[in-house]
Parts: structure tokens; sequence; C-alpha cells
């Protein structure tokens, strides 16, 4: 599989907050995956605060359940 743009990217030039498209590709049933990276804080620069990175993992968590009980 190919490495996504994200690890050829100058990290130190992105802006944040951000969202972009760091891929786009198709399954081979034809179904669109579309890769996003996010930039919450510049590197070194900045810390996301606890509640933020908590707040982001229990989105995350909520998505998976959910797409996991839609399939099952």
């Amino acid at each position: 599989m190919p490495l996504l743009d994200s690890f050829t990217v100058d990290h130190t030039r992105m802006e944040a907050p951000a969202v972009r498209v760091a891929k786009t590709m198709n399954t081979p049933h034809g179904d669109a995956i579309t890769v996003f990276d996010l930039r919450f804080c510049v590197p070194n620069k900045e810390v996301m605060p606890e509640r933020g990175i908590h707040t982001w993992s229990t989105c995350l968590l909520v998505l998976c359940v959910t797409i996991l009980t839609v399939m099952a």
C-alpha cells in the first residue's frame, strides 16, 4: 500500500487548526475512502488540553461503536 502523503509533508509549515484531505482511494468494490489529516495544535509550540484529547477519544469511540453496530 502506498504511503500517505502525510509522511512526506513538511509538518513544520502546516498551520493549525486545519483539516486537509491526505488521500482518497477506492476499494475493489468501488467504495470511496477518504483519509483526513487533522491538525489541532502546532507541534512543539502548543499542547492540546487533556479535556480536548478526552473529547476526541470519546467521539472516536462512539463513531466506531456506531459503525460496528450498523455493520453487525
